[in-house]
């Protein structure tokens, strides 16, 4: 991870565990940022949107990944964790740092297991240190509930805007399409993605014109077939996004 660079949001079926071993990083999970430091440790649960970027130059850190089915294996109670763990936290601990290292460094190593025998190991110490931070850093879950409604939301937004950008849509549009007010569903798409949904529809729609534009279609076309309403204002929220004009990108991919 580049210092200052941003992740793209994504989601996944796997748990990830990610520990800061140098610098600092930002992590946008399930609309909360959180800012980790050297030792840190921040928990993602299954299914959860979630992005990431460096803050500090230099920044290491080390991310591993388990999938819940493994966790039935070994217990049939798996708790969620608490997402931001400090390194202070850790240390106030007795014993807990040596063993949470033992396990990360023996993961580390797992790398050099060849490659039919690595999955199985590499699941077996995340889930190692995912039951060893469970004991210590589990959460009740209160607002579990409340979550999840706002997550379905969230991804029935995704879902629609990746499917219609090319169509006139806007907040107002979405609103009635899902049934949702626009004020909630608008702030809870900024919420969870961590960009406005307007920015983000008008993102897909430049992706979208710039695929055009490189296969020859031209300016107006790839306009109107990315969703863009007129010219005017594509060719203003290119230059804005794109720091040059359509006809400038056009000249410099010649």
């Amino acid at each position: 991870m580049e210092f200052g660079a941003v992740g793209t949001l994504h989601w996944h079926e796997n748990y990830e565990i990610c520990q800061i071993i140098e610098g600092g990083m930002r992590f946008l999970v399930d609309g909360v940022n959180y800012d980790l430091s050297k030792g840190d440790i921040v928990c993602i649960d299954a299914a959860v949107p979630h992005l990431s970027c460096g803050t500090k130059e230099g920044t290491v850190f080390r991310l591993f990944k388990v999938l819940p089915s493994n966790f039935l294996q070994i217990s049939a109670s798996v708790k969620p964790l608490k997402v931001h763990i400090t390194y202070d936290e850790q240390k106030e601990i007795e014993g807990f740092l040596p063993t949470l290292n033992a396990v990360f460094d023996a993961l580390t190593k797992s790398k050099d297991v060849p490659v039919d025998q690595t999955r199985p190991l590499e699941q077996a110490l995340s889930a190692a240190v995912y039951f060893l931070l469970m004991e210590h850093f589990a959460t009740g879950g209160d607002s579990h509930e409340s979550k999840n409604k706002e997550r379905k939301i969230f991804f029935k937004t995704l879902d629609y805007v990746n499917a219609h950008f090319t169509e006139p849509i806007n907040v107002s549009v979405l609103s009635k399409e899902l049934f949702y007010p626009r004020g909630k569903l608008s702030a809870i798409f900024t919420k969870y993605s961590g960009a406005r949904l307007g920015d983000y529809i008008n993102g897909l729609r430049l992706q979208r014109a710039n695929e055009l534009l490189s296969v020859g279609e031209s300016i107006t076309n790839a306009a109107f077939l990315s969703g863009f309403q007129n010219i005017r204002s594509f060719n203003n929220i290119y230059k804005d996004v794109m720091g040059v004009s359509p006809s400038e990108y056009l000249k410099r991919n010649a």
